[in-house]
């Protein structure tokens, strides 16, 4: 790969010499600490949403993560887990995106207030998360019967996202997201 990046640096206008013998800018921190340890929580979330998938895969009831549909309930031990979850919840449902499942099944408005009235935080109108120090030594577990399940919506033949089926004509089997690009 080291030969494609002088190749392509033989070609951008005005530079010179080897890309591997630049200076570059040093690099900028555009998180917080306290921003960048959110990120590790959400991330260590995701790396247990995807271990959780795994035999799912693996008995071939699931065929990618795409397909999956978060169902149960995850409940964080440590506090300060479940406030850094509910701080990364104004993404909205780009959370989705960023556990890399599709979650077709949100939960309506009356359901997520129902969630809240019993203390549960719901991110991107799908996944259920609640503050249980009392329950388990793990850090985070999940609480309800088959917690993921295949996801009934239809597949975005571009995305491969579960939620497709809201095109029109041709593209019709496409997601909103879809075919709002190829509109």
């Amino acid at each position: 790969m080291s030969y494609t990046a002088d190749e392509v640096w033989e070609y951008i206008p005005g530079c010179e010499g080897s890309v591997h013998e630049q200076r570059f800018p040093e690099r900028v921190d555009l998180l917080t600490e306290s921003e960048r340890n959110d990120w590790d929580t959400f991330f260590d979330v995701r790396e247990f949403l995807h271990l959780s998938i795994e035999p799912l895969r693996s008995g071939r009831s699931l065929k990618t993560s795409l397909s999956a549909c978060i169902t149960g309930h995850l409940a964080c031990r440590d506090r300060a887990a479940y406030d850094a979850l509910l701080r990364i919840a104004g993404l909205g449902e780009d959370i989705r995106d960023l556990l890399v499942v599709s979650n077709s099944v949100l939960l309506d408005q009356a359901r997520i207030e129902e969630e809240m009235r019993k203390g549960y935080a719901v991110l991107s109108q799908s996944l259920v998360i609640q503050h249980a120090p009392e329950l388990k030594a793990a850090e985070f577990f999940w609480i309800g019967d088959d917690p993921i399940t295949k996801d009934p919506g239809t597949e975005c033949p571009r995305c491969w996202s579960h939620r497709g089926g809201h095109g029109t004509g041709e593209d019709a089997a496409l997601c909103v997201r879809c075919a709002a690009v190829v509109a």
